[in-house]
């Protein structure tokens, strides 16, 4: 998620209160597994999750799937200087 700011290390801050919105960075729950992603939806409705790093593809939920989201991402907290 190196578009959005947040590195590799760096500490999330994520309001389970907030409700997500088109756009907003969460951490979502797909299968088993958790991930950070952009929320987006097309013109058909359907929702999916996109890294801002053009190498990673989008995931398109399926009709059968389900998106669970965590929460919406509101800081990014990180370590300074050669501690890092």
């Amino acid at each position: 998620m190196l578009g959005t700011g947040i590195r590799d290390g760096d500490i999330l801050v994520v309001d389970k209160a907030k409700e997500a919105k088109v756009g907003d960075v969460v951490l979502a729950i797909i299968g088993c597994e958790f991930t950070v992603k952009e929320l987006a939806k097309d013109e058909q409705g359907n929702f999916s999750l996109v890294a801002t790093n053009p190498a990673y593809p989008p995931i398109v939920l399926g009709e059968a799937e389900t998106l669970e989201v965590w929460g919406v991402c509101i800081w990014v907290l990180r370590q300074m200087g050669a501690a890092r």
